[in-house]
C-alpha cells in the first residue's frame, strides 16, 4: 500500500505501529523483527483505507462532520471498526446462506466454500494482520475481486458465489450435472467454473434458436453454430451473448442487478472461447 495515496506522512503513522507494536508484544518490548513491523504498517494503512474507501459519509474523504480532517488516528480507529464489522456481518451471511449451497459434486467448489473459506473466519487478525491475503480462494470466480486483500476480498468472493448459487439454482440440479458431465468427465476434479459452462451452454443453445432443455446438439447444429460464431466479429458476438444473457436474466430475475451484472462478467471469455472453437474447428470440445 502507498502511504502517499493514504495522504498520510510517516510521522503521522508511526506512532500509530508503535502502539500497535506495543499490543503485539503485550507491552513487553517496542521492537520486532522488521518483517512484523511490515505487518504492522500495513495493518494501519489498511484500516486507514477502510475509513477512505468503504467509510460512511464524509469519512471517505477524510472529513468529520465539522469539516476538519481527519487525523490518522481518527482515520485508523474509524477504520479498524469498520474492518471487524464487516468481518462480522459477512460471517452472519456466510453462515445464514451455506445452509442452502449446492456444490455439485465439485471438489474444488465444495472444499473452498465449506472448508476454506470457514477457516478464514478462524484466523483473520483485524487487529494485527487485517490485510492478510487469503491463498485458499481456490474456486475460480469471473469477477474481478479488486487490489484490496483480506476481509475485502473475501466479502467480494463469497457475493459472487451467492450470487451463481443463485443462478444454477434457478436449474434443476440434474440439469446442471448434466450439462457439466457433457462438458467433461472429469469436470468434479476440474478447477473450473460451473457457472461459465452451464451458461455458455444456454446461450449456445438461445443463439441457435433452440431450447436449453435439450442439453445435446446434433453435428449439424455444431456447423451451423460454427457458422453464426464465424459471420460476426468477436465484439459482436460479445454484444450478442449479452443481449441474451440480460434478456435470461431480465425474465428469470427480475430486478436483480447483482445478477445481471454477474452474468455479463462471463461474456468476453465465453465469447473468445466460442469464437476460438468455431476458428479451429472444435467447438464440440467446448459446448
Amino acid at each position: 500500500m502507498d502511504m502517499a495515496y493514504m495522504g498520510y506522512e510517516a510521522a503521522d503513522l508511526l506512532p500509530l505501529v508503535r502502539e500497535l507494536t506495543e499490543r503485539y508484544t503485550s507491552k513487553a518490548s517496542t521492537s520486532v523483527p522488521w518483517e512484523t513491523a511490515q505487518q504492522l504498517m500495513e495493518a494501519v494503512l489498511y484500516c486507514i483505507g477502510e475509513t477512505q474507501e468503504t467509510g460512511s459519509g464524509l469519512g471517505q474523504n477524510r472529513e468529520l462532520a465539522g469539516g476538519e480532517m481527519m487525523t490518522a488516528r481518527e482515520a485508523y480507529d474509524r477504520g479498524y471498526h469498520l474492518v471487524i464489522r464487516r468481518a462480522e456481518t459477512v460471517r452472519k451471511l456466510y453462515n445464514k446462506w451455506i445452509i442452502s449451497f449446492n456444490g455439485y459434486e465439485s471438489e474444488g467448489y465444495s472444499r473452498t466454500v465449506t472448508r476454506n473459506i470457514p477457516e478464514f473466519f478462524k484466523w483473520y487478525d483485524p487487529r494485527f494482520n487485517p490485510q492478510q491475503d487469503f491463498t485458499g480462494l481456490d474456486y475460480p470466480v469471473p469477477e474481478d475481486l479488486g487490489k484490496r486483500p483480506g476481509i475485502d476480498r473475501v466479502d467480494r468472493y463469497l457475493a459472487c458465489i451467492w450470487t451463481e448459487q443463485r443462478f444454477l439454482g434457478s436449474l434443476a440440479s440434474d440439469y446442471v450435472k448434466t450439462v457439466l458431465t457433457a462438458w467433461g468427465q472429469d469436470w468434479r476434479d476440474q478447477p473450473v467454473n460451473l457457472g461459465e459452462i452451464v451458461l455458455r451452454k444456454i446461450l449456445v443453445h438461445l443463439l441457435l434458436g433452440i431450447s436449453p432443455e435439450e442439453t445435446a446438439l446434433e453435428p449439424d447444429k455444431y456447423e451451423a453454430l460454427a457458422a453464426a460464431v464465424g459471420s460476426v466479429s468477436g465484439e459482436r458476438l460479445a454484444e450478442r451473448l449479452r443481449g441474451l444473457s440480460r434478456g435470461l436474466a431480465t425474465r428469470y430475475f427480475p430486478g436483480d442487478e447483482a445478477l445481471t451484472a454477474y452474468l455479463d462478467c462471463y461474456i468476453p471469455v465465453i465469447a473468445a472461447e466460442l469464437a476460438n472453437g468455431a476458428a479451429h474447428g472444435c467447438l464440440q470440445r467446448i459446448v
